[in-house]
C-alpha cells in the first residue's frame, strides 16, 4: 500500500487505508507493506503520514511493515517486492507498472484516460465526485477483489 498523494483530490484517508488492510487480511493470509514519501519543499507529501504514518488511523497496527520511501530507488526496490500494489495515481503507480505489478489504482481529479497504467493488470476506482474522500472502504475491497482474480503478467 502506498498511501502518499501530493493532490488532495488524490488523496484517500489514512483510517481508510487501514480498514482496507484488516478487510484484506480478514480474507486472505497477505502480508503488508505500507510505504509513503515523506514530505519535502518541494514534494508535500500527504500531510496526516508526512512523520508517522497511522497515528490514530492504525496504518502502522494494520500493516506489517512500515517502510518511508524518500528516494526514488527505495521506492524501486520497495515495490520490486509487491505482488499487488494500491496507491493513488502518481508516481508510485506509474513505477509499479513500470515493475508490471498488479495495480488497483485510486483516481480522484486526473483523467484515466491519459493516466491509467497502460498493459498491465489493473483495477481502477475513481468516485463520480472526482475526490477520493468519497471513494468507500466497501468499494475499494470489492475492486481489490476483482483484481486478485486477474491472472499476472507472465515472466
Amino acid at each position: 500500500m502506498h498511501i502518499s498523494a501530493r493532490k488532495k483530490s488524490q488523496q484517500w484517508p489514512a483510517a481508510n487505508f487501514a480498514a482496507l488492510i484488516r478487510a484484506i487480511a480478514a480474507r486472505r493470509k497477505m502480508r503488508f507493506l505500507l510505504l509513503w514519501a515523506p514530505a519535502t519543499r518541494t514534494m508535500p507529501g500527504t500531510r496526516e503520514t508526512t512523520t508517522r504514518p497511522g497515528g490514530r488511523s492504525g496504518l502502522q497496527r494494520a500493516s506489517r511493515a512500515v517502510l518511508p520511501t524518500a528516494t526514488l530507488p527505495g521506492l524501486i526496490a520497495a515495490l520490486s517486492l509487491c505482488d499487488f500494489v494500491v496507491c493513488a495515481d502518481g508516481g508510485a503507480m506509474h513505477l509499479a507498472a513500470g515493475l508490471g505489478k498488479r495495480i488497483m489504482c485510486f483516481f480522484g481529479d486526473s483523467g484515466p484516460q491519459r493516466w491509467r497504467p497502460w498493459n498491465i493488470p489493473h483495477e481502477l476506482l475513481q468516485p463520480q465526485s472526482r475526490d477520493l474522500k468519497d471513494l468507500s472502504v466497501e468499494q475499494a475491497l470489492a475492486g481489490f477483489e476483482r483484481l486478485e482474480k486477474i491472472p499476472p503478467l507472465a515472466s
